[in-house]
């Protein structure tokens, strides 16, 4: 959970909107269909078994894409964004880099020279190239999905990484779904907040738990989906409306 709340929503509910980005709509039968073929490239790539894979992706449909595939194949993540400073975050041992085609991406570079890592490069996902197909039934491994660390800065300003444990993590996206009151109709803002940040990862989860769609805005204009949907709530930093 949450890739198993968006499979259950493939199947019972396909059209039901899984996010928004930019604008853009996508259903949950196409996220499920663009997680399961970003998890066939990289069953593929030559990662090492249940390793840390750092995700260097700034789109955030493209960085949920990869993150959710790799723990669905056993692979803990970690997600830093181009201006992530990675010396001091021990990464060396991490088992690879995945980032976006065509993108480019300052940490993710400076990472892989410093690991001599090759970096694993997925294509930009859009809903178009998924619109059609039948909902993937994705084995998971043994143990289920595996962890995430997020990069919280707390009130110190200093990444700190903090592993989000399969099981606690469950309990924790229950918990919020239902403090917010989060429903299938629910569409929940939650801006540009990426996946690294404590806020990014839960607020998006819990959602999707619950088969909610959750509206991404990368652009300039973060405003934009003030005007253009009916938001039943909104999250920014230190604080949630609803």
């Amino acid at each position: 959970m949450p890739l198993d709340a968006i499979l259950s929503c493939a199947r019972s509910a396909p059209d039901h909107l899984a996010l928004v980005h930019n604008g853009e709509p996508w259903s949950y039968a196409a996220f499920a269909r663009a997680i399961a073929d970003a998890r066939s490239r990289l069953a593929g790539a030559g990662l090492p078994p249940g390793t840390l894979v750092v995700v260097a992706i700034d789109e955030l449909v493209d960085a949920w894409v990869a993150g959710l595939a790799l723990r669905s194949l056993g692979h803990a993540t970690i997600a830093i964004d181009g201006t992530t400073d990675t010396s001091g975050l021990g990464l060396g041992g991490a088992g690879g880099i995945v980032a976006r085609e065509g993108a480019t991406h300052a940490a993710a570079d400076s990472l892989a020279r410093g690991t001599g890592r090759a970096i694993i490069r997925l294509p930009a996902a859009r809903p178009a190239a998924f619109a059609h197909g039948g909902t993937p039934e994705l084995a998971l491994p043994a143990a289920g999905m595996a962890g995430h660390v997020m990069l919280t800065s707390g009130t110190t300003g200093s990444p700190k990484k903090v592993l989000r444990e399969t099981q606690a993590d469950r309990e924790q996206i229950d918990s919020l779904a239902a403090l917010f009151a989060f429903t299938p109709s629910s569409l929940v803002y939650v801006g540009n907040f990426p996946p690294w940040t404590a806020g990014g990862f839960r607020w998006t989860r819990a959602a999707w738990s619950v088969g909610a769609t959750v509206v991404f805005e990368n652009s300039p204009e973060p405003w934009r989906p003030f005007g253009r949907l009916r938001l039943t709530h909104a999250f920014e930093i230190g604080r949630a409306h609803v």
